[in-house]
This record gives structure tokens, C-alpha cells and sequence, in this order.
């Protein structure tokens, strides 16, 4: 019988506490006002209630607060077109939060480096802008890059094109890479 109960509660924290994660986020995005609690109605309604947006969170210096430092991209009609969603980094300062970098396009994962601020990688589209393949026309290119902290000007800096695809048939990124890298430093069309 205690063991029946054990395992009943242990079943119950280990949902309860699946649960507070989605709400921590959840209650995160509304507060920032990126989504609306359906429980507080004071927040901007032009944004679906943060139940029906998908969340992207990745706190970025989780060991001073999930909060302290983080992205959150909220996947829903209002955030998002055919070229992505935005998602957001975010300071905490007090009680309020500071937008610290958008980034326009379609967020594929965090990676973990040593500096302990993840890198953020991204698929952006571009559309027909550069002639990857030298056949004298402009193509439309999907790239993926990755983003990294740069803890002296307090903002994400693209640092890696990781790949390049036209028409399905990826292309050598390292040709492209010191050129598309400096453009972007000038003049990012996704990171702002």
C-alpha cells in the first residue's frame, strides 16, 4: 500500500512539475507581453492567448536565473510570416524586462558552448540577392547560421554561415562566408 502511494505521488510531482515549466514560460511570455494571459485581460489583445502560441525558451545564463538572461520566440500568426518568426533576448532589470536583439527567421536550437551563453542557430530565407551558383542570376538561398553572445556590447553577433542551400543543392558556405559575414554586420535584414 506505501508503495502504491509512493509511486502515486511521485507520478503526481513529476506531472506537476512538467506543468510548471509550460507555465513558467507561459507566464513569462505574458508578462512581456508577446502573448496574453487568458487570466489577466489587461494585456494587449491583438496577440493569441499564450496556450495557443508555440514557446521557444532558452535561458541563456540559467545559473543567475532562468529570467536573468534569456530568448523567447512565440510561434503564432501574429509573430510569424513566411520568412519566420521573431524571437527575442530579454534582461531582466528589476522587476521589468529589456529587449535586448531581435532575430527574424526560423529558430532551429541552442547550442552549448564554453563561454556558457548558448549560441543560437537560425535558418534564415534570403531572398534572390547574391548568384551562389554563377549562373548570372540572383537566387533565393536558405542559410543557416549561428548567432553568439558578445558579452562587450551585450548582444548576439553572427559568427558561423553554417550552410547554404539554393533550389535543395546545398552550396560551400566558406566561399560566401567573410562576404555575407560583413554585409550582415553593416545591414542585417534578421538580426536588429
Amino acid at each position: 500500500m506505501r508503495q502504491t502511494i509512493g509511486i502515486i505521488i511521485l507520478l503526481i510531482s513529476f506531472v506537476t512539475g512538467f506543468s510548471q515549466t509550460g507555465s513558467f514560460e507561459r507566464d513569462l511570455a505574458s508578462k512581456i507581453g508577446i502573448c496574453n494571459d487568458q487570466n489577466n485581460r489587461s494585456n494587449n489583445y491583438s496577440y493569441p492567448p499564450c496556450t495557443q502560441c508555440k514557446l521557444n525558451f532558452v535561458a541563456l545564463a540559467p545559473d543567475k536565473g532562468k529570467d536573468h538572461l534569456f530568448f523567447m520566440e512565440a510561434s503564432s500568426p501574429a509573430h510569424c510570416g513566411s520568412g519566420g518568426c521573431t524571437g527575442t533576448v530579454y534582461a531582466k532589470q528589476g522587476n521589468t524586462y529589456r529587449e535586448i536583439a531581435h532575430i527574424f527567421g526560423f529558430f532551429e536550437k541552442a547550442i552549448t558552448t564554453h563561454r556558457g551563453v548558448p549560441d543560437l542557430v537560425y535558418l534564415h530565407v534570403e531572398f534572390p540577392r547574391h548568384d551562389y551558383d554563377n549562373d548570372g542570376k540572383n537566387d533565393k538561398a536558405t542559410i543557416r547560421v549561428r548567432y553568439r553572445w558578445n558579452a562587450t556590447q551585450a548582444t548576439f553577433k553572427l559568427v558561423e554561415i553554417m550552410s547554404i542551400d539554393i533550389h535543395g543543392a546545398p552550396v560551400n558556405p566558406s566561399k560566401w562566408r567573410d562576404r555575407l559575414i560583413t554585409e550582415w554586420e553593416s545591414s542585417s535584414p534578421w538580426l536588429n
